[in-house]
């Protein structure tokens, strides 16, 4: 299950085709990352490093880690609150500035949702933004979902609503990540439908 996202990542990451379980790719990183699925196993090391095949199970542990998640079809039956939503725009940079700025830079920096981004919904409340879901790119076929909402607006099924308004509305694959410690955001990608993959793990030396 979810081979193509799986290798569509590892090709976008590094540039080449995923053609074995387990590899150790050389690039220019500030940490090493290893990335650890049910069938694959691969590590983004910096090219200063003196990490092999050898050493790395006994000279290195696990940093800190985050969860993976791909969804293999979109089974939407009904979306709440999707007349609420719509797609931004440069038009709405002071919406979108005074929404993130009435969010913490610890929930921004886990949202990862940017006015850039390659594709961006809003969710409204009147004429106040209070729910943001965006896909960056991963290369041509996978997309990775952030979402942020309004600290005054959580548990009213909005993020949901905006990350499902925007997936049934882009044909990509897409990838969910996030921090192994956040359980809102474990618990929001299994409401819409994601299946947990597997996990990345930054990796220091002991």
């Amino acid at each position: 299950m979810f081979d193509i996202q799986i290798k569509e990542l590892y090709k976008y990451l590094t540039k080449k085709k995923l053609d074995k379980s387990f590899s150790i790719i050389k690039l220019k990183r500030e940490s090493i990352v290893q990335y650890v699925t049910k069938n694959y196993k691969w590590i983004l090391v910096p090219k200063e490093s003196h990490m092999t095949l050898k050493n790395y199970e006994s000279d290195y542990k696990i940093k800190d880690s985050t969860h993976l998640f791909f969804i293999e079809e979109l089974h939407f039956s009904e979306i709440t609150y999707t007349s609420l939503c719509r797609e931004l725009n440069n038009k709405d940079k002071k919406l979108f500035q005074e929404f993130k700025d009435s969010c913490s830079k610890e929930d921004q920096d886990e949202g990862m949702v940017s006015l850039d981004d390659d594709f961006i919904y809003g969710l409204f409340d009147d004429d106040k933004i209070v729910a943001v879901s965006s896909l960056w790119n991963w290369g041509d076929i996978i997309s990775d979902v952030g979402v942020l909402v309004h600290p005054n607006y959580r548990k009213k099924g909005y993020a949901k609503a905006v990350c499902q308004t925007l997936m049934s509305n882009i044909d990509k694959k897409f990838v969910w990540r996030c921090d192994e410690k956040n359980k809102g955001s474990y618990n929001l990608a299994t409401s819409i439908g994601f299946i947990h993959a597997g996990v990345i793990q930054e990796l220091k030396k002991v």
